[in-house]
């Protein structure tokens, strides 16, 4: 255990949780410790408070959401609703802990107000800063010292039945900063309605690259087209160069190798696109205005006029809704992919992750290192958001709570997918395919989602989620991404060509070498800052390295 030392100071709080960390005589299995019944680790009479910090809601700081009652009709957001929902299930195993929650009514980094801004105006106005908050930016937060490390949790058994693939996400230096708050896997959205009204070959979900450029390759002028863009996208995460060497790196080994054959090789594929893909053929002047209609690939894919879209999986909902009167519902058969398989890469997918972190109670005496008054805090907020994301009663409580969305009621359970494994994680499906997405439920109707499901469950998730990595460094005043150049190497002011014009090829490929070394060097910088903080804020652990 690599908290020893840290547990013989808390001693006496560790008594209290002594069933999170319990050894038991035979393997227990973690999936079994979930659903009806599930788990305490704390004893029911505990008491506290903690208040949970999120975005887009109502922006109305509500209180004790668990033991006040308050009507569906006049709860006004959907994140607010959730814990709402969830504070009543936990409030019946732990009736002593008050749960409040305060949800910004914009984006985090709306309206000129920075999310880091937001908290400490929430501090300054209520006293105290969020026990639990969603993070924009993971590695700033690490390297200010606000998020506890929740490794000391690593023995219980719901921490232990959170997926692997997608907590190594958030595990960072050998410590765990925080579970998703949001999760989506991200894949590829295919139409085909479309495909059979134009007689093309439907690909199968288990596709390669060429498969994919071959469908997206059709396209009849003004009317419809194969996608939006070139698929950038699957470049990034379909070598083993970028996104998969940020994951997998081991010391001493570069960050990046975009200046590798197999990127090379798939660049080389992208010019086969420009001719069926809306924005190069905008830009040559060749998409008449009354196409573009709000000049967004979502829109061009939910009116049924591309046959795949690789962006925006956060739509799928949106889609699915099979009300003909929801804003986004797309009224024609359509599924979701996998990514495809690359000379070097099997079929996988990405990832939107938002992340949900506690606050670093260590550093409320400026002492890192965590008294038995703060571990007892942070043991309730752990209490609360493993509950939250891990327990399928939570799971049920949000599937039944409804909210005033707008003066629809509409169910709090958003888009975002179960955090467990096995078993478990299908119970949670089951209520996940409510209020809206019955239509994934049925692999007649979705197989492609199917085989996502699969390929999500067995681990094949390629992702850099740009909220938990460190993906932007100072530029000229300001932030920017590291990989920025990557990022745009479609655009003329980058790349010194457009993606339409013959030479871009040449000219990407003559970057890649002076953009490894940039790339390189931003990221040791970066991580530099964090090993800086590790050692000021989170000395108690030994030192690790992802």
């Amino acid at each position: 255990m690599r908290f020893k030392a840290l547990l013989l100071v808390v001693l006496a709080a560790v008594l209290m949780l002594a069933a999170c960390g319990r050894r038991e005589a035979e393997p227990v299995d973690p999936i079994s410790l979930l659903g009806t019944d599930g788990i305490m680790a704390l004893p029911a009479d505990t008491a506290g408070e903690i208040t949970v910090f999120m975005w887009s809601g109502s922006g109305t700081f509500l209180r004790d959401v668990g033991r006040v009652y308050i009507a569906a009709e006049d709860i006004m957001g959907q994140n607010e609703a959730a814990v709402i929902a969830t504070a009543r299930e936990f409030n019946r195993m732990y009736p002593n802990i008050a749960v409040n929650v305060y949800a910004r009514a914009d984006g985090p980094n709306d309206n000129d107000i920075s999310w880091d801004q937001y908290r400490l105006n929430f501090e300054m106005e209520f006293g105290h800063y969020p026990d639990i908050f969603a993070v924009h930016d993971l590695m700033s937060d690490i390297e200010r010292g606000i998020v506890a490390d929740l490794t000391i949790f690593e023995d219980d058994p719901i921490y232990k039945a959170f997926n692997p693939a997608i907590m190594d996400l958030m595990n960072i230096g050998g410590r765990q900063f925080a579970v998703p708050q949001y999760l989506v896997p991200w894949g590829v959205f295919v139409n085909r309605s479309l495909a059979n009204a134009q007689n093309l070959d439907m690909p199968r979900p288990q596709w390669t690259i060429e498969e994919y450029f071959r469908f997206i390759g059709n396209h009849s002028p003004n009317e419809w087209y194969g996608a939006d863009s070139p698929p950038w996208l699957l470049i990034d995460s379909g070598t083993r160069d970028f996104h998969y060497q940020l994951l997998n790196r081991e010391p001493n080994e570069p960050h990046v190798r975009l200046n590798s054959q197999a990127t090379r090789d798939l660049l080389a594929m992208m010019p086969r696109a420009v001719a069926s893909t809306v924005w190069p053929q905008r830009n040559m002047g060749n998409v008449a205005d009354e196409f573009m209609d709000w000049w967004w690939g979502p829109r061009w894919f939910q009116q049924g006029r591309l046959l795949a879209h690789v962006g925006d999986p956060w739509f799928m909902g949106d889609f699915a809704n099979p009300n003909p009167d929801h804003w986004f519902h797309a009224g024609f058969d359509w599924d979701i992919y996998p990514r495809p398989s690359t000379a070097t890469m099997g079929v996988h997918v990405g990832m939107v992750l938002d992340p949900m972190a506690i606050r670093n109670y260590a550093m409320d005496d400026g002492n890192p290192n965590l008294n038995a008054a703060e571990y007892n805090r942070l043991a309730i907020a752990w209490e609360f958001v493993k509950f939250m994301n891990g327990d399928t009663r939570a799971w049920r409580a949000r599937a039944n709570q409804l909210f005033n969305d707008d003066g629809n009621m509409a169910p709090s359970m958003n888009d975002s997918f179960p955090f467990v494994t096995g078993v478990a994680f299908y119970e949670q499906m089951e209520y996940w395919y409510q209020g809206g997405r019955e239509r994934f439920r049925d692999p007649g109707v979705m197989p492609g989602f199917h085989y996502v499901l699969e390929v999500w469950n067995r681990g094949d998730i390629i992702a850099n989620p740009d909220k938990v990595v460190p993906w932007s460094y100072e530029h000229e005043g300001s932030r920017r991404d590291i990989t920025y150049e990557w990022n745009r190497k479609y655009a003329e002011d980058v790349t010194g060509a457009g993606e339409a014009d013959p030479h871009w090829l040449d000219m990407v490929l003559s970057r890649l070498p002076d953009w490894d070394v940039a790339f390189n060097q931003r990221f040791d910088n970066a991580w530099a800052n964090f090993y800086v903080a590790l050692e000021r804020f989170y000395p108690v652990q030994q030192r690790g390295g992802r």
